[in-house]
Formats: structure tokens, sequence, C-alpha cells
């Protein structure tokens, strides 16, 4: 080996990726979201999901706007930032209810949260009518990839 070192730097705040207090911190902030959001909040490892129900579509709109800008704001606090990036909406309704939206948005500091007609959470796969369908198409076409395998 060379022996060669990199220059040492100070660091204001976190953690070593990978060590028993950064997974004890991180599980320290997450659950402090629950203070912050007014919606019923999901918290499952590192994907938590905000639900929000009514029957007005604007006050859908609004509460998870609201909460994730309520998050963003403790998270800055406790000096983490919220990824929008990966971050989606979905609307549930029946199938006759969805026709009469024409746009469906959430938006957090000004960045607007994409709204999918279908997303995955822990693996399984809803639509907006909570059908089964698209869980469904996933599933027959994963089955049938193996089917090609053991065929070939």
């Amino acid at each position: 080996m060379n022996r060669i070192r990199s220059d040492t730097t100070g660091i204001s705040c976190g953690v070593s990726e990978g060590s028993i207090l950064g997974s004890l911190l991180f599980l320290i902030y997450l659950n402090d979201m629950t203070t912050a959001v007014k919606c019923k909040l999901l918290l499952y490892a590192d994907d938590p999901a905000l639900l929000v129900s009514g029957k007005d579509v604007s006050e859908i709109e609004e509460t998870p706007s609201l909460d994730l800008e309520s998050v963003s704001v403790s998270q800055t606090d406790n000096n983490l930032s919220l990824y929008l990036g990966k971050t989606e909406c979905i609307l549930f309704a029946s199938k006759r209810t969805m026709h009469t939206f024409n746009y469906f948005n959430v938006v957090c500091n000004g960045h607007v949260i994409e709204s999918k007609t279908g997303v995955t959470y822990l693996g399984v796969t809803l639509d907006q009518s909570l059908s089964g369908d698209a869980m469904a198409s996933r599933d027959v076409s994963k089955s049938s990839k193996k089917l090609r395998y053991f065929n070939t």
C-alpha cells in the first residue's frame, strides 16, 4: 500500500453511514414527522406516506401541500432536507368519479409533486381505482418472464 491519506476536514452535522447512531437518529427524526402533519401518516422504514380523505378535491390537494410544507420546515429545523424528487401523489376514487377531475396538484416549496395513475408502495402496486388491475398485470408480466426462462 502507498500509505496515502486524505486531508481531514471538520463536519458540522451528520454521522457515518451504516453506524448504529445514524439509524437511531434517523428513527427519531422520522418519528418526529407525526407532530408536523394533520393528516394520517404511515411510517415504514424510510418510506413515509401521507393519507388524506375527503369529498372536496381542493381540500384533498391543500392538506398534503400544507403538511409537506410543515414537514419541510420541521426537517430544516433538524438540519435535514426533504427530497421531493421521488415524491409522488395519487388520487384514489372510483373510475366514474375520476372522469370528473381534470387535474390534481400537490405543491411543496414551489415544487409540483407528480400526480400518478398508479404507484408502488412497499412492493404493492396501487392504481387510482384500487381495482388491483395494475398489481395483477405486474404479477402476470413477472410470471410470464419466469416461464420464458424455464422454457428456454
